[in-house]
């Protein structure tokens, strides 16, 4: 008993210090503004993107990090904050769009098949990854080894009310089920039962893993690659019942100044898209970069049950409610 609470308590304070670390960063290198990003991919792609931007343009560009879903909400309160919003998956794009808070734009899409973009201009897909486990012990090999006894206690989640990762999660999961409600909502208990902790962000869950506070979590593959690369002990499994994978977009907000359409041509393009990708180990959705998205999903060995093409915004709002209302009880 005492284990598990020093465990609980360690990860907290790990969640604390990444949380911290990443404010004083963001505060301490925030231009004066020219473009105001939203950034809900992770900060260092998106930094990498605006200052290639900037480098081009001469623009200045301030970047803010938020997990997707707290972005939508921050876009929906406060019109007019940022210009541009760049990283997190499309479907939550689909929402701002119907609610008003995205402005159409047409840049050169020649590069991207058109599955990864939305028809009416209103978002584009500019990077991708697949939905996967980040483990430390390689013996978690499928959804249902993550729910079982043997594992509770031992992994992070993202939190399905913030993260965007969390929320591409419980639509894979409704696809495992076989949309059971009832066996999807069983399932989601157990999880819960068994999770350490929440954090808000899906780019976190796999540092914590890598440094020891966890020993796995559910996160998009590019995020524990890079743990991976910086020497951490884990690996990269993808579930055996299935899994899905993400389309992180860009748009222009309502009410933008004027240079957002520029910058989202240029996060568009294959230059944008490659500073973008540039150690972080997401594919590119631009077909003349190698190991795009389509050559990713042609190698891999386990099944997409729950493709990008296939997730709405409508669907990622019924499965939050189902989270909150039915598995969480309220209690969030």
């Amino acid at each position: 008993m005492k284990s598990k609470w020093l465990r609980r308590f360690a990860v907290k304070c790990a969640v604390a210090v990444v949380v911290v670390a990443a404010l004083a960063v963001s505060l301490s290198l925030r231009p004066s503004p020219g473009l105001r990003l939203l950034c809900s991919n992770n900060e260092e792609s998106c930094r990498s993107v605006a200052d290639a931007y900037s480098k081009e343009s001469g623009v200045s560009v301030a970047v803010t990090r938020m997990p997707t879903s707290q972005a939508l909400a921050r876009i929906e309160s406060a019109p007019g904050e940022f210009d541009a919003w760049l990283g997190g998956p499309a479907e939550a794009y689909m929402l701002a769009e119907h609610r008003g808070l995205l402005e159409a734009s047409r840049p050169d899409l020649s590069n991207i098949p058109s599955r990864f973009v939305d028809p009416r201009g209103y978002w584009h897909g500019v990077y991708a990854g697949v939905l996967a486990f980040c483990v430390r012990d390689e013996s978690l090999t499928s959804w249902a080894d993550l729910a079982s006894l043997e594992w509770r206690g031992r992994y992070v989640l993202p939190d399905p009310l913030t993260s965007g990762t969390a929320a591409s999660m419980l639509q894979v999961l409704a696809e495992v089920s076989g949309e059971n409600r009832a066996k999807l909502v069983e399932f989601l208990k157990n999880l819960d039962a068994g999770a350490l902790t929440y954090t808000m962000s899906g780019t976190s869950v796999a540092h914590l893993v890598a440094v020891g506070a966890a020993d796995a979590t559910v996160t998009f593959a590019p995020y524990c690659k890079f743990e991976k690369d910086q020497g951490a002990p884990v690996n990269v499994v993808y579930p055996l019942e299935g899994t899905g994978y993400e389309i992180g977009a860009v748009a222009v907000l309502t009410g933008a100044e004027p240079i957002a359409h520029d910058f989202v041509s240029f996060a568009v393009s294959d230059s944008g898209q490659r500073a973008g990708i540039v150690g972080s180990g997401q594919q590119a959705t631009s077909l003349r970069i190698e190991n795009n998205i389509e050559t990713a999903l042609a190698a891999l060995n386990v099944e997409i049950v729950q493709p990008a093409s296939a997730v709405s915004g409508a669907k990622r709002e019924k499965m939050t409610e189902i989270w909150v209302d039915e598995v969480r009880r309220g209690s969030v």
